[in-house]
């Protein structure tokens, strides 16, 4: 867990009834450690997941 600071956007200032003020909030993130784009080898090294191209359908224009 950790927490970072959060600059308000433009927009954000102009909703604000006081514009000549911004505030920076903190957030609380958690960091996830699951890794879901690809295949994890013991040794470290990521496979990233692939998709077959043989299907010429999907990539045919109408």
């Amino acid at each position: 867990v950790y927490t970072q600071e959060v600059w308000p956007t433009l927009r954000g200032i102009l909703r604000q009834k006081d514009k000549n003020k911004y505030y920076v909030t903190t957030r609380k993130k958690v960091l996830k450690r699951k890794y879901d784009k690809g295949i994890l080898l013991p040794s470290g090294i990521v496979k990233p997941l692939t998709f077959p191209l043989s299907e010429p359908s999907l990539f045919q224009s109408p």
